[in-house]
Formats: structure tokens, C-alpha cells, sequence
């Protein structure tokens, strides 16, 4: 391959991969006018599984959440002190 095919080659590679950043350009924006009637198109390289995905640490009980709770029980008799004041 001589010097004039190469130089063809690379500018052929470069305006056609342009030409489809332009193409796929036009039709994300197309399809966002049109909106109203389908779903916008999201291209993502990331799946939509792992951008929702938010880790969280699990959680363990302590001691005083697993004992069962003892309701408060109030006196019909007052208290003595305060009986005294």
C-alpha cells in the first residue's frame, strides 16, 4: 500500500466514523422531540441493573431489640413521696 491509498484509508475512516457519531447524534435527538408518543432511547454502556443498585450493610440485631418488651405498669396507689410533700 503505497502513501496516496493510506492516506485515503485514514481519511475515510475518520469522516466515516463521523458520520455515524452524526447519524446516531440526529436519532437520539429525533427520538427525543417524538418523545410524547414512544420512550426516549437511553444508550448506556453501564446496564440499568447495576445503576440502580445501591449496596447497604446488613443489618444485626443487638440484645435489647431481641428480649421482648415488658409494658409499664402503673400503681392505682400514689407514690409515697410524692404523697408526703
Amino acid at each position: 500500500m503505497d502513501m496516496d491509498n493510506s492516506a485515503v484509508f485514514l481519511a475515510a475512516s475518520i469522516l466515516m466514523g463521523l458520520g455515524f457519531i452524526v447519524v446516531g447524534i440526529t436519532i437520539i435527538v429525533l427520538n427525543n422531540l417524538f418523545a410524547k408518543y414512544w420512550k426516549p432511547v437511553e444508550w448506556s454502556l453501564i446496564p440499568e441493573a447495576i445503576r440502580n443498585y445501591t449496596y447497604t450493610q446488613p443489618r444485626f440485631d443487638d440484645q435489647h431489640e431481641i428480649e421482648p418488651k415488658i409494658p409499664p405498669v402503673m400503681d392505682k396507689a400514689p407514690n409515697e413521696k410524692l404523697a408526703k410533700k
